[in-house]
């Protein structure tokens, strides 16, 4: 039994001593915990598969058109699910400053 698991069973254990609603409470919290994994397993997934196309580009290939190519991305891979969707071009901005920080070194020679 790890860590966590001894740790809440000595806090149910400890709860359930001082009466039931005590321990009903702490069946609630912990359950709590487990609330929109979907969503944030989702979220997770769609932006390491982003990561992952992203860095597929080299610096002269990256597209100017971000959100279509975040969209038709997901698409490919399925994950195109419109609730859990958020901007996460944000995530790459060191990528697109590399590209103009090159080219920016490329002009001034």
């Amino acid at each position: 039994m790890g860590l966590l698991a001894r740790s809440r069973q000595k806090l149910r254990q400890a709860l359930q001593d001082r009466g039931a609603d005590a321990a009903a409470l702490m069946d609630k919290m912990l359950a709590t915990m487990k609330f929109n994994q979907g969503y944030a397993t989702t979220e997770y997934l769609e932006a390491t598969l982003l990561d992952q196309a992203w860095h597929e580009f080299k610096p002269d290939q990256v597209p100017s058109d971000v959100a279509g190519f975040e969209r038709a991305t997901l698409h490919r891979y399925g994950v195109d699910f419109a609730p859990v969707r958020h901007g996460t071009g944000a995530l790459f901005l060191p990528l697109f400053l590399r590209r103009i920080r090159g080219q920016l070194l490329s002009i001034s020679g």
